[in-house]
């Protein structure tokens, strides 16, 4: 069975805390009394964070001078104006051919079956030709 160990809180089992004692002298490495690498830590968290606030407000002034674009000249807009009148123009040209063609070939489906029913009407009578009114 495995022993337990009680540790006071806020302590663990590798190092104990000593919160509000002064450390005299110097640490294991040689160094003074703050360790060498805690303060490459902190240097290295502070230059990310500045580092992302600088490129952060490069980023929204980027954002911020391309959106504010000049408007198109106004022969730009007269020019595209024009273009949008030929258009419509255009379509309405194309609506009335449409038109055409279909009532030109309904003539034609007329024309077809009236020349179909001909045919097969019956021949006509063999009547003497000439005036047939009576004198």
């Amino acid at each position: 069975m495995p022993s337990t160990l009680y540790l006071p809180v806020g302590e663990t089992f590798r190092a104990r805390a000593h919160v509000g004692q002064r450390r005299e002298g110097l640490n294991k490495r040689g160094g003074g009394i703050v360790d060498k690498e805690m303060v490459e830590m902190f240097l290295a968290f502070t230059a990310g964070m500045t580092a992302i606030g600088c490129s952060t407000g490069i980023i929204i002034t980027f954002i911020r001078r391309r959106s504010k674009q000049p408007l198109p000249p106004v022969e730009v807009t007269k020019r595209l104006d024009d273009v949008l009148e030929r258009l419509a123009r255009l379509e309405n040209g194309i609506d009335a051919t449409a038109v055409e063609v279909e009532r030109i070939s309904e003539a034609q489906r007329f024309t077809a079956r009236v020349l179909a029913e001909r045919s097969a009407a019956p021949a006509l009578s063999d009547r003497p030709r000439g005036y047939t009114t009576p004198h």
